[in-house]
């Protein structure tokens, strides 16, 4: 008989799960920039409506102006690198489920050879019962 795959299945089943979760927090990661970006791009339209009302405010719009757009460039960065990483993640993904269902279809084809060998051994011991209780009918 051969052995059993089970533990190295256990191990991809955890190796898939980790990719996994290491995706999500990649996600979630990506939703709370998006998220960023979209307050800043608020929080700057409420500040140049201020300052369009308010002369004081006016002087120093273009110093806000320039730190909110160097900010959104940054995290539009930041969010491109993690859109690569995401990819990078989504293929890590894949290739742990190739890897599990590679070792799941192996056990299932080891479980069936194991059951048709069982199989033959019965149906040969149930053949020569077959064949004493004829000889001895004969007899």
């Amino acid at each position: 008989m051969s052995k059993s795959l089970k533990p190295l299945i256990r191990y991809r089943k955890f190796e898939l799960d980790e990719r996994r979760r290491e995706l999500r927090a990649l996600e979630d990661l990506a939703t709370q920039i998006d998220a960023s970006i979209v307050a800043l791009d608020q929080e700057v339209m409420r500040e140049r409506q201020l300052a369009a009302n308010d002369m004081l405010l006016a002087r120093y719009w273009p110093t806000y102006s320039d730190w909110a757009r160097g900010r959104r460039e940054a995290l539009v960065q930041n969010r491109l690198q993690i859109g690569e990483q995401i990819l990078k993640a989504e293929d890590a993904v894949t290739d742990a489920y190739r890897e599990l269902k590679k070792f799941e279809v192996a056990e299932a084809n080891r479980l069936a050879r194991e059951k048709a060998e069982q199989d033959r051994k019965d149906r040969i011991r149930l053949d020569e019962i077959a064949e004493v209780a004829h000889q001895r009918k004969m007899q």
